[in-house]
């Protein structure tokens, strides 16, 4: 039992540090999904990210001349005879396919809980994000300033301070319909976005021909500089 629970500490402090580092790197709160959190960010979670690593090496290992005759194959076939606990990961991990890619499963089985959850981040990320790609604003070659991606970033991921997600916070939440935007309109990020006249200078100023917020999200090299300024700008003027 003290065994388990030593590597369920582990466990949630590996998890929680990985997450954390995410979300701070994303400049989003502690609080936001974490399954659109990693989709955001392209990237596994924790267990399937340890794993990965764990099966290259041991496979690395493997392919080496004489390997179980080594101190550390010795070791490894001690560990597999006697069934301990490491010995049990070791096997999982020699048994699975080197070519078998953890990370990949994880991010497909993120996608598969977005795609048919009934939460309402799930929802909203899905319908901007239906393909679950990588933005172009996180690859090496986006040129769009780091303030202005935290603002991109924070609108897709419903970490703001709109009034769609802070009527979530009190007790009881606000009803949807009184969630006003000081136009009087229910301030959602479509409306701040595309549709209140508050903002509609910014949007004459930067960006035409976007009918929906999907296709305000569905960025190219091009537009992302103009789009990801446009998040910057609405944000600054309702927070």
């Amino acid at each position: 039992m003290l065994h388990a629970h030593v590597r369920y500490i582990k466990k949630t402090i590996a998890e929680s540090t990985y997450l954390a580092t995410v979300k701070r790197l994303l400049a989003v709160r502690t609080s936001t999904n974490t399954d659109i959190v990693l989709l955001e960010a392209g990237l596994p979670s924790p267990k399937a990210y340890i794993k990965q690593k764990q099966h290259l090496f041991i496979h690395k290992l493997l392919s080496r001349d004489n390997f179980w005759d080594s101190y550390i194959g010795k070791t490894v076939s001690l560990s597999l005879r006697y069934k301990s606990d490491s010995g049990r990961i070791l096997k999982k991990l020699i048994d699975t396919p080197p070519e078998y890619d953890f990370a990949a499963a994880s991010l497909n089985a993120m996608k598969q809980r977005v795609l048919t959850s009934s939460l309402t981040r799930h929802e909203f990320y899905r319908h901007i994000n239906p393909s679950m790609s990588l933005s172009h604003v996180y690859t090496p070659k986006s040129s769009v300033p780091e303030y202005h991606r935290i603002a991109f970033t924070r609108l897709r991921l419903m970490s703001h301070r709109l009034r769609i997600e802070t009527g979530r916070w009190t007790r009881p939440k606000t009803p949807i319909e009184r969630r006003l935007c000081r136009c009087g309109l229910i301030q959602t990020e479509e409306h701040a976005l595309l549709e209140c006249p508050l903002t509609d200078h910014l949007r004459s100023d930067f960006i035409n021909g976007f009918s929906s917020i999907v296709s305000l999200f569905d960025l190219t090299p091009d537009s992302a500089k103009c789009v990801s300024q446009l998040c910057y700008d609405v944000l600054k003027i309702f927070t």
